[in-house]
């Protein structure tokens, strides 16, 4: 009856785990079906070679900006465009993300701020917060609704100064899109 029993709990555990497989893939390739640019490649890269994910080593907030690219139908993918983005920690000790795409910004909308005025401005226009699913070496978001999948995957350097930020947007019948940030922290 204990083998039936460790049997079951195995295959349970078995088949958790591969459901959880699709919310946070061990590697995250966006460019392993072609189409990548250069700079996309570059991204992709330093996200596939870092084993990192901590964000809040300098603190309970986190805030990062810089170049986004985008794979998506009538976008140029070599048109630099940004964004910014915050991670903080509740009373609930759970990290949470927010962010801000830019499209078609000439330069960092964030340029020059402090992570505080950061903060306080991305807050302000996102209000909803995204729980992250956080691993040793990523981070990861799932935005799920009847229409599509976002999913946003994080990893950071050592001393956590910069992030790199992949993205799919998974439309339900539609083509998906995805987008490579090089983030640097504020």
């Amino acid at each position: 009856m204990r083998s039936t029993w460790s049997g079951i709990l195995f295959v349970s555990m078995l088949m958790a785990g591969n459901a959880f497989a699709d919310f946070l893939p061990n590697e995250v390739n966006l460019c392993s079906g072609g189409g990548c640019t250069p700079k996309m490649q570059e991204i992709q890269n330093s996200f596939s070679s870092g084993t990192e994910f901590n964000p809040l080593l300098a603190g309970p907030t986190a805030s990062y900006s810089g170049s986004c690219y985008y794979m998506m139908r009538s976008i140029n993918p070599n048109q630099e465009h940004h964004g910014g983005f915050i991670l903080w920690r509740n009373e609930d000790d759970a990290m949470h993300f927010n962010g801000v795409f830019h499209f078609f910004a000439k330069s960092d909308p964030y340029e020059g701020m402090t992570g505080e005025e950061m903060f306080k401005q991305i807050r302000s226009r996102s209000t909803t917060p995204h729980p992250v699913r956080e691993e040793t070496t990523q981070g990861h978001v799932l935005i799920a609704s009847e229409s599509a999948n976002l999913h946003y995957w994080m990893r950071t350097n050592a001393d956590g100064s910069e992030m790199y930020l992949l993205s799919l947007w998974d439309f339900k019948g539609a083509p998906s899109n995805s987008s490579f940030c090089n983030l640097r922290r504020h």
